[in-house]
């Protein structure tokens, strides 16, 4: 387990440097334009005057003139045929619930505490018992930086895993009607006696552990989380 936390450490080092390379490196005109407050180019001396001796012209014809056009803002789509609107995930909370499984606090480390900072969001994390069994344990977080965190991950496992691995799958699906995702899944008794799930959808990313005799139980839920 070292071996994972300091390669996932080291990554997200690397990735964090390039992110800071990248705004350090930008040209203040480009970042200007980007937070749309790039200076305009200031109006000559003579130009002013002259815009100055028009408006006495005429009153009605400096407000005609010097009103600011203001074009409307662009309706949010509605569910209308054809119409996109970007949709919030499930009820994390109210489909665990659905399940009737009992929970419990979890106190064992898990790979998205270790990957995303504290400060950044809050990973939540629950113990799954089914008639006082374990049958697995499930952690999320939700961050607009999801991928770059996800990527991170990724490479800091497929660098640390041991002889045991097998089971290993890592693909992005793409369903009919629903949201793409990211599927991680892999056995690696080297380390963890159970098997492990990450799941990327939209802004968010799930750590499921299953235990043995358990994976129809927990994919379904997987599948319900991600729709």
């Amino acid at each position: 387990m070292r071996k994972v936390w300091l390669a996932v450490g080291f990554t997200v080092l690397l990735v964090a440097l390039g992110v800071i390379d990248a705004y350090v490196t930008v040209e203040p005109s480009t970042y200007a334009s980007l937070l749309g407050t790039e200076e305009q180019p200031e109006e000559p001396v003579e130009e002013k005057k002259k815009g100055k001796n028009k408006k006495k012209k005429g009153k009605d014809k400096q407000e005609e003139n010097t009103e600011p056009t203001i074009k409307p803002e662009t309706p949010p789509p509605t569910n209308t045929p054809g119409g996109v609107r970007k949709q919030e995930g499930p009820k994390i909370e109210t489909i665990l619930g659905q399940t009737g499984w009992e929970f419990k606090a979890i106190k064992e480390p898990l790979f998205l505490s270790k990957i995303i900072p504290p400060e950044e969001s809050q990973v939540t994390g629950t113990v799954l018992l089914k008639n006082g069994d374990r049958i697995g344990a499930i952690a999320w977080v939700e961050s607009p930086k999801i991928k770059l965190y996800f990527i991170a991950l990724k490479e800091a496992l497929h660098s640390s895993f041991t002889p045991e691995i097998k089971d290993l799958v890592d693909e992005t699906q793409h369903r009919e009607g629903k949201p793409p995702r990211n599927l991680l899944t892999f056995l690696d008794t080297g380390i963890n006696e159970e098997r492990i799930v990450f799941v990327r959808v939209r802004s968010r990313l799930f750590e499921i552990h299953i235990a043995d005799g358990n994976k129809k139980a927990l994919f379904d839920l997987i599948d319900k989380l991600t729709d």
